[in-house]
């Protein structure tokens, strides 16, 4: 992939090498409005010989990052904070703009059945975007605690006792420590407007 400094020319034939399409999904990160554009720009200028304004007829998808939504929970309409990667953040923008669409995934879930069965068979409305992920809050300190073996156990023990560590957990003492269910804790993001618009389920769940 060119970088942004790279010519028209160059992005054309980076692109021309890849088929015909009516879906592109990109799974590496985009940095910058620019280089958004050129990608584009590229691909569609190195299939035109196959169909005129093939740009409006494919679905771009592009499947960014979680970290700009600070707010506890935060779903996909929730404002995204500028300051956290902000030049993945202008090369989403640019899709979005261009009515396509994007997607913040997590590789807790299937993401790619999801992206298949909701977004791309149901027709999901261009410039969209979507949160996807587990809709269940997983505790990792408590499959930690599970899953630990005496040694490792141990060391989470001193651990526990740095007081810094009060931030994070509810006790110093690890007998103590509520873990799971009953911690009560706040899932970060919200997926559920996607599961529940395109009728699905996340079918491989994590169990511990």
């Amino acid at each position: 992939m060119p970088d942004d400094s790279a010519t028209d020319l160059e992005f054309e034939q980076a692109t021309s090498g890849l088929p015909l399409v009516d879906v592109i999904l990109v799974t590496f990160p985009l940095l910058g409005k620019k280089i958004a554009a050129k990608l584009i720009q590229g691909y569609s200028k190195s299939h035109d010989h196959k169909e005129q304004n093939l740009d409006m007829n494919i679905q771009w998808l592009l499947l960014g990052t979680t970290s700009p939504f600070t707010r506890v929970p935060s779903n996909r309409h929730t404002p995204m904070d500028p300051t956290k990667v902000p030049e993945r953040q202008e090369a989403e923008k640019e899709l979005i703009e261009k009515s396509m669409g994007r997607i913040k995934g997590s590789e807790r879930v299937d993401v790619a059945r999801a992206i298949i069965d909701g977004v791309v068979m149901q027709n999901a409305q261009p410039g969209s975007r979507w949160i996807i992920s587990d809709p269940e809050c997983y505790d990792m300190l408590g499959i930690f605690v599970k899953h630990m073996d005496e040694q490792q156990l141990s060391i989470l023990r001193t651990v526990l006792k740095n007081p810094e560590m009060r931030k994070y957990v509810n006790s110093d003492k690890l007998e103590e420590l509520i873990v799971g269910k009953d911690a009560h804790l706040k899932r970060r993001v919200d997926p559920d407007e996607f599961w529940d618009t395109f009728g699905l389920e996340v079918a491989n769940k994590f169990n511990y």
